[in-house]
């Protein structure tokens, strides 16, 4: 037999369990994505963009590390 329910205050709260919370922003998330994609995935073609990828994101962090402060230390 179905559990009967005391009041709508029960009901809400039940329904709030259930939903799925809104879509948070995780920065990390794609690249947590990629890494598992290298190491995991079964296509050889899928290892390899993920690798390229991870390797022009490490490229680009090292260009903004290196240029970005020769840049700015030319008006400091």
């Amino acid at each position: 037999m179905p559990e009967t329910v005391a009041s709508d205050e029960a009901l809400d709260q039940e329904s709030l369990d259930t939903k799925t919370s809104p879509g948070r922003f995780r920065p990390f998330g794609g690249f947590l994505k990629l890494i598992v994609a290298v190491d995991s995935s079964r296509s050889p073609l899928s290892r390899f963009r993920a690798g390229a990828t991870l390797l022009a994101l490490l490229a680009a962090f090292a260009g903004a590390g290196y240029f970005l402060p020769a840049y700015f230390s030319q008006y400091f």
